[in-house]
């Protein structure tokens, strides 16, 4: 018995239905179920920040720059006060302020990266300390001439540090 290229032709779809059916491979659609999926509600647009609230700001972050605020005798750098030093620190990253007393107070946090043993900060002080370094990083980098005393402890941190990341943030 022979097939003719017709009848071949005919047949052989519903061949390939019938063995992705019977094989498990599609799934039968029921018309009955509904769409049960939740719609997603997403904003039309995003808002921007508008020059007047950005302006304002930065005035604030830049009021946050006085000598006081980078005291350690008034704010030492414990447990208590590390959500000022990061606040402080953000802005100190964010302003990138060239006073002589934010070098200083820089250089001291430095100082607490060699001197002291990583165990004996707590987990606070020693994030706070990973910012201290990319900060000091950064505020070198930004203004050699200001912070040239951060190099000093920057050399002290490569000879003293047991710590890798400060190590080579120092490099």
């Amino acid at each position: 018995m022979s097939f003719s290229g017709k009848k071949t032709r005919r047949v052989r779809p519903l061949l390939w239905l019938g063995l992705i059916v019977l094989g498990g491979l599609s799934r039968p659609i029921l018309l009955s179920t509904a769409d049960t999926r939740p719609e997603l509600i997403l904003p039309k647009t995003q808002p921007q920040a508008l020059a007047a609230a950005r302006s304002q700001q930065r005035q604030q972050q830049e009021q946050q720059v006085r000598s006081g605020n980078y005291d350690l005798q008034r704010h030492p750098f414990t447990d208590d006060k590390a959500t000022h030093w990061k606040n402080l620190l953000w802005t100190t990253a964010v302003t990138e302020p060239r006073q002589p007393f934010v070098a200083q107070a820089i250089e001291q946090l430095l100082r607490k990266t060699y001197q002291t043993e990583p165990k004996q900060f707590s987990q606070a002080q020693l994030r706070n300390l990973d910012m201290v370094m990319q900060v000091s990083t950064q505020l070198y980098l930004a203004d050699p001439k200001i912070y040239s005393a951060l190099e000093g402890e920057f050399r002290q941190i490569l000879d003293r540090s047991n710590d890798t990341r400060w190590v080579a943030m120092a490099l």
